[in-house]
């Protein structure tokens, strides 16, 4: 039996749900550059070595990072960030000259 009610509608403040962090906050599809954001607010993170790419619900981040700290550090916010999707991380470890 119906009430009328959306039962697909869950108010922001319900019980025990909660958004991640980086997670994004609306209902437009994901983009890489909201990804980019992400790194770029981690300071373990160098985000002008990493390219990020999204193909349905992969997210992709090539290029390299200086330290496995640093590559670990990219894949854990990338993964907040992407709010459940995949997250493969091909990038390189390479220290700066």
């Amino acid at each position: 039996m119906s009430d009328g009610k959306d039962l697909t509608y869950i108010p922001e403040d319900f019980p025990g749900v909660t958004t991640p962090e980086g997670a994004p906050v609306s209902d437009e599809p994901l983009r890489e550059d909201q990804i980019l954001a992400a790194l770029e607010k981690d300071d373990r993170v160098n985000e002008h070595l990493i390219t990020v790419t999204l193909e349905g619900d992969t997210v992709y981040l090539t290029g390299r990072q200086d330290t496995v700290q640093a590559r670990d550090a990219a894949t854990e916010v990338a993964r907040s960030a992407a709010g459940g999707l995949t997250v493969i991380n091909d990038l390189e470890i390479r220290p700066s000259a």
